[in-house]
């Protein structure tokens, strides 16, 4: 990650968003499996990097990261959550995943709930994490519950750190097969390792169903008079026999449709970046 954000200097970014859970992977088994990488809220290495990098950059940051919260009595609730650091390097927020999925459910309480705030430059602002763009429980599809919250409180601008799988993986390589992976360094060799002819396939493909999903997903933020601009960062590689889709992307919402300011492909490490103008339209990419 530090490699990726070699070239970029302080102005370049207003905010970096990372993947959901970006330094420690996101398949584990178990409470016991996952302990040795949980983290403090204000102390972790998942949030000392981001302070570093929004001093850096002077930037605001969003990472995802698996917490340790402990409470009095010596009670623990353990979540996948996500910090936002401001451009001083100071810890806004920290929100916790309120939708979980069955990878989630091993290990993680759900968190208190969606959470919209205002930020000085940015106005409102929201975070969410992959499944929370789902229904609850998968059990009512029209709920659109996480869309609806930030279209009633007026969010301008919804940051989303995912692992979105894919829903059509190609088979892994013989590497992959044989090798578990659990950091973004580990991704980047297993996929360096495939055949030319393999990895140009994959990383020229989008997964445009994917894109459609979240387009679907965020539907109600349409109903409003003004932009909505809606980032996401997905995780791409595969890990323990899970393979995620990538095509990280930036969309904006507003009647009638929505648009596609920006995206990756499925295999592209690269650093997304779309510059918006004062209407929040994109303007280069």
């Amino acid at each position: 990650m530090n490699e990726l954000l070699t070239n970029f200097y302080k102005g370049d970014i207003d905010i970096l968003l990372l993947p959901e859970m970006a330094f420690t992977g996101y398949v584990f088994d178990d409470l016991n499996h996952i302990y040795p990488y949980l983290e403090e809220e204000n102390s972790g290495p998942t949030v000392t990097w981001a302070r570093r990098q929004a001093l850096r950059l002077s930037a605001f940051v969003v990472v995802g990261y698996p917490q340790i919260l402990k409470e009095q009595g010596g009670t623990e609730k353990h979540y996948n959550s996500a910090c936002f650091v401001d451009r001083d390097g100071n810890l806004i927020t920290t929100y916790q995943k309120s939708f979980l999925y069955d990878t989630d459910e091993r290990w993680a309480d759900e968190g208190p709930g969606f959470k919209c705030l205002e930020v000085d430059g940015l106005g409102k602002v929201g975070i969410g994490i992959c499944m929370d763009l789902n229904p609850y429980q998968y059990k009512d599809f029209f709920a659109f519950e996480f869309a609806t919250f930030h279209r009633k409180e007026g969010t301008k601008i919804i940051l989303c750190p995912m692992n979105w799988l894919d829903s059509n993986p190609s088979p892994p390589t013989s590497k992959q097969r044989k090798t578990p992976v659990n950091t973004q360094d580990d991704r980047s060799e297993a996929e360096n390792a495939d055949s030319d002819e393999e990895s140009n396939s994959v990383s020229e493909s989008v997964a445009w169903s994917s894109l459609e999903y979240w387009k679907r997903r965020l539907a109600p933020l349409c109903i409003n008079e003004e932009k909505v601009i809606f980032a996401s960062c997905n995780r791409f590689g595969t890990e323990s026999g899970s393979t995620f889709c990538g095509t990280s992307c930036v969309m904006s919402f507003m009647s009638p449709r929505p648009v596609i300011l920006g995206y990756l492909k499925k295999r592209e490490k690269a650093v997304l970046v779309v510059e918006l103008d004062q209407d929040n339209k994109g303007v280069s990419q």
